[in-house]
């Protein structure tokens, strides 16, 4: 057995502002953190040689908190890190894999941790020659890379498959002996498998988490930003995600959302996207204009035309705006993440910060020096 310290977290959990995310849902209704608290840590924890050195950790959100250096420290020099977390997307969309550093190879932990996952369900992905394996630059692997930690984050499963939920859900000791024996390596006692097990359907857990409950988690910000993001992380389909969205808009604007207009012409969806009517990116405006990548093909030449056009008339260098410039902004955001203005008429105010890592960039405030906000914007809602 390894003698390291292996440390078991479960992703997501409390945050350090006092807010519960309970990470993707999708059909197991719980969401990813209590599943790994509740479910696969307790039959990992159940069928653990004596002696093992392993430790599960679910006090709270490692990422929020920005501990994960202190906490893998704690259990010695050596410890291996192993954060545990399900997937969510399309109903049809299965397997899981390993994430490392992007600049990394996968080691023993990781290929042993995959050949665990494909014992139960498919593998995706594949990483400087590694099937299984994906190589992400994210946020704990970052702080584990720079502060040289053995770290990996396990996507187990898609949590929006009802077969994978099946083995999650239904045949979680067996996970959890698969899992075990990959990074102790070694072999443990044989688990007694169900005799019958039913799929799951997404109907039954649909029924469970009714529509106000899901409107609840979207707004207390439980699914993120982007509708594709919440829907996927809500695991619903089309149909259900448009009612828990009107909820969400009815509780929030104090109205219900007007009918999209439909057969809208090109030059109409183009100029919509040029007044930043459909986010950022070429994925959320296509699935906000609900068009075909073909047809959306077509609005994204029209507007490279009409952006064109427009540089050539107006033959200006674009300003520059630094903190301190007093703008008039064209329309406000109520966060610096938000997808809809708050405002869409003009008011004028002083730069107080920019962060190009925020969807709405500029910070803004009404007297300068002072931290009277007035809201976020982004720089083609501003002029000097």
């Amino acid at each position: 057995m390894n003698k390291s310290t292996i440390l078991f977290i479960a992703g997501h959990g409390k945050r350090k502002n006092g807010t519960f995310d309970p990470g993707a849902t999708g059909l197991i209704a719980k969401g990813e953190h209590k599943y790994m608290k509740e479910d696969l840590f307790p039959a990992m924890k159940k069928q653990l040689p004596k002696g093992a050195n392993v430790v599960f950790f679910s006090d709270y959100n490692v990422l929020s908190h920005g501990n994960l250096e202190q906490l893998a420290k704690s259990y010695g020099p050596n410890t291996i890190v192993i954060e545990m977390h399900y997937d969510a997307g399309m109903t049809a969309a299965r397997g899981g894999h390993v994430i490392v550093w992007h600049e990394f190879k996968a080691d023993s932990v990781d290929l042993s941790l995959v050949k665990a996952i494909k014992s139960r369900v498919p593998i995706r992905y594949s990483h400087k020659g590694d099937l299984g394996i994906s190589g992400r630059n994210l946020g704990n692997a970052r702080t584990a890379a720079n502060k040289g930690i053995n770290y990996r984050l396990v996507e187990l499963a898609f949590g929006t498959n009802s077969q994978d939920v099946l083995e999650m859900v239904q045949n979680t000791d067996l996970f959890a002996k698969a899992l075990l024996e990959a990074v102790l390596n070694t072999k443990l006692d044989k688990v007694n498998v169900p005799v019958a097990v039913k799929p799951i359907s997404p109907e039954v857990v649909q029924r469970e988490r009714s529509i106000e409950q899901m409107a609840t988690e979207v707004i207390n910000g439980d699914h993120g930003d982007g509708h594709k993001n919440r829907q996927e992380s809500l695991g619903l389909t089309d149909a259900m995600y448009q009612q828990v969205r009107n909820r969400v808009n009815e509780r929030t604007l104090g109205t219900k959302l007007s009918p999209k207009p439909v057969n809208k012409t090109i030059d109409q969806m183009a100029q919509e996207v040029r007044e930043g009517k459909h986010g950022d990116g070429h994925i959320n405006r296509q699935n906000s204009l609900k068009i075909s990548a073909a047809e959306y093909e077509k609005v994204r030449a029209r507007v490279n035309q009409l952006e064109g056009l427009k540089t050539v008339q107006t033959a200006k260098m674009p300003v520059a705006i630094k903190v301190g410039d007093k703008v008039t902004a064209s329309q406000l955001y109520g966060t610096s993440n938000a997808e809809s203005p708050a405002r869409k008429t003009a008011i004028t105010g002083y730069v107080d910060k920019i962060d190009k890592k925020w969807r709405n960039p500029y910070r803004l405030v009404k007297t300068k020096g002072k931290q009277d906000y007035i809201g976020f914007t982004r720089k083609n809602n501003l002029r000097k």
